[in-house]
C-alpha cells in the first residue's frame, strides 16, 4: 500500500515503529522554512522498503530546515536516491541544525540516480555550522546508475546505449558547504566512488569510522575512500592508526591504502 509521513511546522512528535513499503516517494518528510521548521521530532524503529518507485529524488527519511531531529534504529532498504537526507535551505534562515543521525542500516540506496550519498548533508555558502552528529549507522551498497548513448563504433550511425553502475556513488555526502558535523563510528561499505565526500564545508570532524569495498578506490587513479573538494586547498587532515595519509590540493584527502577494512579519524575540511 501507498503511504507515507509529510510534517511541516511540527514541534515534539514522533514516528517510531512504523512499516513503510513500495512508495512512489519518500516515506517520512520533515519541512518546513524559518518560522515552521519541525522541531524535537523523533524517527525510530521504522522499517521502510522500496521508495521512490515514481519519484527518482526520494529518500527513507528526508529533513528540510529542521531541529534537533533524532533519527535513530531505522531499517531503510532500497531507495531510488537517498536513505537520510538533511537540508538546510537560504530562505530566510532555514537552517537545520543539532540534529542526530545515529545506529541506522541503510542498503541498497540510488538505485534510479547518481552524485549523491547514502546519508545526505546539504546547505549553502556562508550557512551556519549545523553541531549535528552522523554516528554508528550501517551503510551498504551505495549504487548510483547513469545512463548515455552514443554512435555506435562501427560507423553506422546507429545509437548504442549504455547503462553505467556503480557511479558517482558515496556513502556519506555533505554538499554545499555543510559544516560543523561530527561524523563517527559508522561503517561503510561497497559504495561506487568513495566512502565519504566533503564539498566546500569546514570544520567537519571525522573520527573512528570504518569505510572499505569502495569500487573507484581499488584503482591507483580512482579516487580515495575519503573524498573533499574545495575553493581552496581543504585543511590538513590527519589519520592515525597507521593509514596512510596523502593530501593532493586541492581535490583529494587522504587517498589510497584505506581501500581496505581501514579506520579513518581526525579532521577534515
Amino acid at each position: 500500500r501507498q503511504m507515507c509521513i509529510r510534517d511541516s511546522s511540527a514541534s515534539g512528535g514522533a514516528v517510531a515503529g512504523n512499516s513503510f513499503t513500495s512508495l512512489g516517494q519518500t516515506a517520512v518528510m520533515l519541512v518546513g522554512n524559518a518560522t515552521t521548521q519541525p522541531s524535537g521530532i523523533s524517527i525510530t524503529s521504522n522499517a521502510i522498503l522500496r521508495v521512490g518507485e515514481t519519484l527518482a529524488s526520494s529518500s527513507g527519511v528526508f529533513c528540510c530546515s529542521c531541529v534537533s531531529t533524532y533519527i535513530f534504529d531505522n531499517d531503510i532498504r532500497e531507495s531510488s536516491r537517498w536513505g537520510v537526507a538533511i537540508r538546510s535551505q537560504d530562505i530566510e534562515g532555514a537552517n537545520s541544525g543539532n540534529n542526530t543521525v545515529s545506529h541506522n542500516r541503510i542498503t541498497t540506496t540510488g538505485t534510479a540516480t547518481k552524485d549523491y550519498g547514502a546519508i545526505s548533508l546539504i546547505a549553502y555558502s556562508d550557512a551556519p555550522k549545523s553541531e549535528s552528529v552522523i554516528s554508528h549507522n550501517r551503510v551498504v551498497d551505495a549504487v548510483g546508475v547513469y545512463s548515455s548513448y552514443a554512435e555506435a563504433d562501427d560507423g553506422s550511425g546507429d545509437l548504442v546505449g549504455a547503462l553505467l553502475t556503480k557511479y558517482m556513488s558515496y556513502g556519506i555526502y555533505l554538499d554545499n558547504y555543510a559544516s560543523g558535523y561530527t561524523v563517527h563510528d559508522n561503517v561503510i561499505a561497497e559504495t561506487g566512488t568513495a566512502g565519504i565526500f566533503f564539498h566546500l564545508g569546514w570544520e567537519n570532524r571525522v573520527v573512528n569510522n570504518v569505510f572499505f569495498e569502495s569500487l573507484d578506490a581499488k584503482y591507483e587513479d580512482g579516487a580515495a575512500q575519503i573524498v573533499a573538494e574545495a575553493a581552496e586547498a581543504p585543511h590538513e587532515c590527519s589519520v592515525p592508526r597507521g593509514a596512510a595519509e596523502r593530501l593532493l590540493r586541492p581535490t583529494r584527502a587522504p587517498s589510497h591504502g584505506l581501500t581496505r577494512a581501514s579506520r579513518a579519524g581526525g579532521r577534515c575540511c
